[in-house]
């Protein structure tokens, strides 16, 4: 668990370069940016933190009053893709997956 002071501090200070979604079934989607509504709380708790992203180009202002928070250097880290090969992999039998984790759903027409 991370909160979220820890999570915008990770990312201001370069600590935190990935994030990764992941969902029922799915493979892990990789994060690359937050987008954070300028009139949210979240926005004014942190608005130093932001201004100060802003200098180096990692807070960047986005559509509809909102600005885009960009995690390491915009791309997916290599930790999430590792992730995303590996679920990907055990999900297609190509990586076997631990006992229990697959299950075969007969295809119905």
């Amino acid at each position: 668990e991370i909160s979220l002071e820890e999570l915008i501090h990770g990312i201001a200070s370069g600590e935190v370069t990935g994030m990764g979604a992941v969902g029922n079934a799915a493979a892990v989607s990789p994060v690359t940016n937050l987008v954070i509504k300028k009139d949210s709380n979240l926005y004014l708790m942190f608005l130093r933190t932001f201004r100060s992203m802003e200098r180096d180009g990692r807070v960047t202002p986005g559509p509809f009053n909102t600005v885009n928070i960009q995690l390491g250097d915009g791309n997916p880290s290599p930790s999430t893709l590792e992730m995303k090969k590996l679920l990907t992999g055990m999900q297609t039998g190509i990586i076997p997956a631990p006992e229990g984790w697959l299950k075969k759903v007969p295809r119905r027409l």
